[in-house]
């Protein structure tokens, strides 16, 4: 024992201490390598859970949110008007719709049009157009082309007048005049 000793260069508690330290080594190599791998394969799990989980709710929300987001109902005050609004062979409401953009949707409903567009601000000019018509009760071509127009500037001052209002609200000064219009939109 005291040759190997001598040999070695070593005690035989050196020996056990050196060996001890590798074991360790080795261990901890080994458990770090298994931590990482349970990292990853939990990152896996949870993206794929996460995109199941969204995926479901958009299935669940995505027809009613888009119905809610893209229409305006507009009342109307008797069904006699659904005639006017359609017109001579449908010339006013094809005018309506050349001149702003949006679907109008007539149907069953009682005393209700429907304004049909995924831009909002185009629908917001349907809308508003059509519910001046109706107040107005002239509705023909002409007529359209200009409501149409007064409704789009209408629209238009209250999203720089809203854009406005927020950049007042941040504190922003000195913002370009169309970044206000987008901050609004």
């Amino acid at each position: 024992m005291a040759r190997l000793e001598q040999v070695a260069g070593l005690t035989a508690h050196d020996a056990k201490q050196e060996l001890i330290h590798r074991f360790e080594d080795a261990a901890r190599d080994d458990a770090a390598a298994s931590v990482r791998d349970i990292k990853e394969q939990a990152k896996k799990n949870a993206d794929r859970e996460a995109k199941k989980i969204v995926a479901l709710a958009i299935q669940r929300i995505a027809a009613e949110q888009t119905a809610e987001s893209s229409v305006s109902a507009i009342p109307l005050p008797s069904d006699e008007l659904k005639g006017r609004i359609i017109g001579r062979e449908g010339r006013n409401i094809r005018a309506f719709e050349a001149a702003t953009g949006v679907d109008v949707i007539i149907d069953d409903t009682p005393d209700t049009v429907v304004v049909s567009c995924f831009d909002p601000v185009r629908r917001e000019v349907g809308r508003l157009a059509l519910e001046r018509l109706i107040a107005d009760g002239r509705i023909h071509p002409g007529r359209i082309e200009d409501v149409v127009k007064k409704a789009q500037a209408d629209v238009d001052a209250g999203i720089a007048e809203a854009g406005e209002q927020a950049v007042y609200e941040t504190g922003i000064r000195g913002l370009h005049p169309e970044l206000v219009k987008l901050v609004a939109g």
